[in-house]
């Protein structure tokens, strides 16, 4: 009889100890879980807190690439307008030269011819029609150029009035103590003077 209520006790304190293990880890189990649900809470939280911070960003960043390309599309329309600007003043004054050519054809055309001091006057004109044209020319390069571009263009401008008078007197020199040297003077100061007017604007402006 005492033998089998040891057994029943053994028993009975058996299954206690196995139910209590049993409910101490379901309640383990239990607290992982919630810790586990707290940290993916806790990471969703963080991760939409963040979200705008990178929305933001990217706003940011967006603004500074339509200002730059804002910056960008200024300098172009500036630099085309100063392009457009030149070139119609090149244009301009290449119609200036023209039309004084044609004047100057014209005036050659109707000069009186009888004698050479008529001559010499017509072509002194013309010569000083080119040199008043050139001069004006030159100013509004100075304007226009660099201070190194314009002071190149001041050596070659030397060089090329060194040019225009040997040009002119090499000429004159085939009528050497006649009427007509001076007047082939004239006439070639007149036409080296004519072609630096055309080679100043479409070179320079």
């Amino acid at each position: 009889m005492i033998n089998k209520r040891l057994i029943l006790i053994i028993i009975i304190t058996a299954a206690c100890a196995i139910s209590a293990a049993c409910q101490n880890k379901a309640e383990d189990s239990g607290a992982q879980d919630k810790q586990t649900n707290t940290a993916e809470a806790s990471s969703v939280e963080n991760t939409v807190e963040s979200a705008p911070a990178h929305e933001d960003n990217e706003t940011a960043e967006e603004d500074a690439n339509s200002n730059k390309a804002s910056t960008d599309n200024n300098v172009t329309h500036e630099s085309s307008v100063n392009d457009s600007s030149q070139a119609s003043q090149k244009d301009v004054y290449l119609k200036k030269l023209d039309n004084l050519k044609r004047d100057m054809t014209t005036m050659q055309e109707n000069e009186d011819s009888s004698t050479t001091y008529a001559l010499k006057k017509v072509q002194g004109d013309r010569y000083d029609e080119w040199d008043a044209m050139l001069n004006e020319i030159y100013s509004v390069l100075k304007e226009q150029l660099s201070e190194k571009d314009m002071e190149q263009l001041k050596i070659e401008q030397r060089k090329w009035i060194t040019h225009r008078d040997d040009a002119a007197k090499e000429a004159s020199l085939k009528y050497k103590g006649g009427t007509q040297e001076h007047l082939e003077y004239v006439i070639v100061l007149a036409n080296v003077t004519e072609e630096r007017c055309y080679e100043l604007v479409k070179t320079y402006m």
